[in-house]
This record gives structure tokens, sequence and C-alpha cells, in this order.
């Protein structure tokens, strides 16, 4: 009986890892180049709005309108993903953290997206910005 139910198991567990393989090869794959496509366009907003700061009071005038409300210390980065993305608790602060730890330490010609890849994931460049600020 228990070669049984290693050899279900094992079949199981085969359907499970090509199927895993599958959804990060099309599906996940897709949605993180969308997400990162998103990303990138907010970086360039984020970059344009950091170098004049006329436009970052148009965006805070145009986020008001769109009725989206800020603390007074709510960072320019936090800023453009709630306006983007709406107030969405558990991502919006990692996605705060990819805009400005991309435009402290990206090389003139790298891309959020490839900045973001290189570094392992949004994850990842979010947990490099939180240990930099632990210490």
């Amino acid at each position: 009986m228990t070669t049984n139910f290693k050899n279900t198991l094992s079949a199981t567990l085969t359907a499970l890892i090509a199927q895993r393989e599958h959804w990060e090869n099309g599906v996940y794959k897709q949605a993180n180049a969308e997400l990162y496509a998103i990303l990138e366009q907010c970086a360039g907003i984020y970059a344009q709005l950091k170098e004049d700061k006329a436009h970052a009071r148009a965006f805070n005038a145009l986020a008001e309108e769109l009725g989206i409300k800020f603390n007074k210390g709510t960072s320019l980065a936090l800023k453009i993903v709630r306006v983007v993305f709406g107030q969405e608790k558990s991502r919006e602060y990692a996605y705060a953290s990819v805009l400005k730890v991309w435009f402290d330490e990206h090389t003139e010609t790298q891309t959020l997206t490839n900045f973001v890849i290189e570094r392992g994931g949004i994850e990842n460049v979010r947990r490099t910005a939180s240990s930099k600020t632990a210490n």
C-alpha cells in the first residue's frame, strides 16, 4: 500500500511541478511584465517630479482633484503609487520603495524593469531599502 501511495504522490507532485512551471513561464511572467511596465512609467514620473518642484505641485493638485488625500509627510514615491494603484496597503510601500531605490541607485541607462530583475524582484529591492534604513 505504501508503494501505491508513493507512486500516486510522485505522479501528483510531477503534475504540480509541471503546472507551476507553466504558470511561471506564462501567467506569472506576463503579470510581472505588466506590473514592471506600470512601475516603469511611475519611475519616469517620479524622476520628473523630483527634478522640478513646480511639476510636483501640479501632481499634488491633480491627486487632490482625484480625491486622494496624503499626510504632510507622505513621500513622493508613495503618492505616485497611491494615485496609480490605489491604497493597496500590502503592496504600496514595496512599490514606493522600489521607485526610491531605483532612482537613487540605477545607472544612467538602466530601466526600472532591468534594475528590479537584476536585483531579484520587487521584494528583494524592498528588503534592501528596509535594511539600509534600519542601519
